[in-house]
Parts: structure tokens; C-alpha cells; sequence
């Protein structure tokens, strides 16, 4: 009798644990924001707006200013020379926000908290059609302008382009049971 009760509990567990199977396999992986997914998974640009974007290398954004001037004090010529640096530096990483869609195929993203405080990325003339930094190049360096002033970027910056994570879930199920057979009377 204790043989059958073990054998039927065992009978009963193995019903109970493959009744309903879910395998379910996810893995996020960062990929470039392009223009091909966009299409495929329909992300206009209400949808936009709760994805979490990435930038894919550093973007380095800064700002000189230098100013000279002369003042008489005492009988002496005084010459002044002033000099500033403003740098912003995006990692590698850093999450952004989606902000607005300037056409089709040119998105703004927030990487900081401010008012016009975010950058432009367009995939016209980009490879595979990823979203890249958008910059007017000169000199070898960009100029953009950023929280509403003018800013120049390191040419490093112009490989930089938009990433974001996609999970993809498979799914398995399967029903199990056990049949309890049939006796004869």
C-alpha cells in the first residue's frame, strides 16, 4: 500500500508540473535605432516616447569664448584677456529620452534635463540606416546648437549614433497528462 500512495503522489506531481509548461526565454540586447525596425515594429512617434534610447560612443560638445579689452587705471594700460571652456560630454551609454520628431527621418533625444537640451539624430545618409549624431561639419569638427547656443563637437563624436535594448520572448507550452486507464468490470 505504501508502495501504490508513493507511486500515485509521484503520478500526481508530474500531472501538476507539466499540466501547463511555459518556457519563456528573453535576453534585451542594445541595437541601433534604424529606420528598418522603426518600420517593422511601427514605432511612430507617440510610441516613440517610451522607448529608452542609448548613445553608442562619447559625444563631446564644447564651447570657447575669449574675450580682450583694455582699460586705463592710474595712468597705466591695462590689457585684459579672458578666457572660458564650456564642455559637455555624453558618455558612451547614457540613457535618453525622445523629445520630438522634426520629419521622418530625424528624431530629438534628451540626455539631460533643460530647456532646448537635447540633440538631433537623423538616418538620411546614415549607414544601415541608423540614427547618427546630426551636425553641420567644418574644419573637421561639428557645430549644433544646444540649449539654444552654439556649440562645436570632436570629430570622435560623429560616429555616434542611437541604440536602443529589444527583447525578443519565445514562447513554448505544452500539456501533459497522465492517463489513468481504463478497467474492464
Amino acid at each position: 500500500m505504501h508502495k501504490g500512495t508513493d507511486m500515485k503522489s509521484m503520478v500526481k506531481r508530474i500531472i501538476m508540473l507539466s499540466a501547463v509548461s511555459v518556457l519563456v526565454s528573453s535576453c534585451a540586447t542594445k541595437r541601433p535605432f534604424n529606420d528598418e525596425d522603426r518600420k517593422t515594429f511601427g514605432l511612430k512617434n507617440e510610441i516613440l516616447s517610451k522607448v529608452q534610447f542609448y548613445v553608442s560612443n562619447d559625444i563631446v560638445l564644447y564651447k570657447a569664448d575669449s574675450e580682450a579689452g583694455f582699460a586705463i587705471e592710474k595712468g597705466e594700460v591695462v590689457v585684459t584677456n579672458s578666457n572660458s571652456e564650456d564642455q559637455i560630454i555624453v558618455k558612451r551609454g547614457t540613457p535618453g529620452a525622445y523629445v520630438n520628431a522634426e520629419s521622418s527621418d530625424k528624431v530629438a533625444v534628451r540626455f539631460e534635463m533643460g530647456e532646448g537640451k537635447y540633440l538631433y539624430f537623423s538616418s538620411k545618409d546614415a549607414y544601415k540606416g541608423r540614427y547618427h549624431l546630426v551636425a553641420a561639419w567644418e574644419r573637421k569638427r561639428g557645430v549644433l546648437n544646444y540649449a539654444k547656443e552654439k556649440y562645436y563637437v570632436t570629430p570622435e563624436s560623429n560616429s555616434s549614433y542611437l541604440m536602443y535594448k529589444l527583447k525578443k520572448l519565445n514562447s513554448y507550452k505544452r500539456k501533459s497528462r497522465v492517463a489513468s486507464g481504463v478497467k474492464v468490470d
